[in-house]
């Protein structure tokens, strides 16, 4: 979470409002929030009483139009203190309420990966993203799973590969994980066994959260993802 600046009275608010664990959690918000247009203090951040919260934030939007980014938004959420899934239409409609009392103009774009939550949240505005072509996706993972970006002296992975990134479906943040991961890796027995691995039977979702480990960069998470790859758990 960030605030990227502040351009006359437009304040721009950027919020990872979606952890791997899908948590849209309304409390967390509203002090990111807080936090983020700088009207938090300590006490804030370790208060749980969202009503107290909301109002603080509802008094420091008074005066400011703002941007608001919620990125990476998921369709359910769990409920404050016992872990419950409630859904997200009550957790938005919450986090409205002391946003209307901003200026007129203000505006909150939403990103996700799945279609509902923008009827959920009952957009104006859908801009559709398409996957990455084949080529493209093929282009990428040269990239990060060959040296120097070239699988010709590889051609022994190359159809391997090839069929890998199109199970990516087009999906960039995939592509780029498997590449990674993939990296450095010439037994054509490990391409396989990603190849064949039962990954691929979950959603979207499912997968990208399996991915998402990747983005530390740390070896140590790659390698937990590769095992996770090869020894996903088979069947129901």
């Amino acid at each position: 979470m960030f605030v990227d600046s502040k351009v006359g009275d437009l304040l721009l608010i950027h919020i990872l409002a979606q952890s791997v664990q899908s948590n849209f959690c309304l409390l967390k918000v509203t002090k990111s929030i807080l936090e983020g247009i700088r009207s938090a203090t300590s006490s804030d951040m370790q208060s749980e009483n969202l009503d107290l919260l909301q109002q603080k934030l509802k008094e420091s939007l008074g005066d400011n139009r703002f941007l608001l980014v919620l990125d990476d938004v998921w369709e359910k959420c769990p409920s404050e203190g016992e872990g419950l899934r409630i859904p997200l239409l009550a957790a938005w409609e919450g986090l409205r309420i002391p946003l209307l009392a901003a200026e007129e103009g203000s505006k909150v774009v939403v990103t996700t990966r799945n279609r509902n939550v923008a009827k959920i949240m009952r957009a104006d505005h859908t801009h559709p993203l398409e996957g990455l072509s084949q080529a493209h996706c093929w282009s990428l993972f040269q990239k990060l799973a060959f040296e120097d970006g070239d699988s010709s002296p590889y051609s022994q992975l190359e159809s391997i590969g090839k069929k890998i990134v199109a199970k990516c479906q087009g999906l960039p943040l995939a592509v780029k994980a498997l590449g990674s991961l993939l990296y450095s890796k010439t037994d054509r027995r490990e391409w396989e066994q990603i190849l064949e691995s039962e990954i691929w039977g979950l959603q979207h979702h499912q997968i990208l959260s399996l991915v998402d480990i990747e983005l530390s960069r740390s070896p140590i998470a790659s390698e937990t993802m590769f095992c996770l790859l090869l020894h996903f758990p088979q069947g129901p």
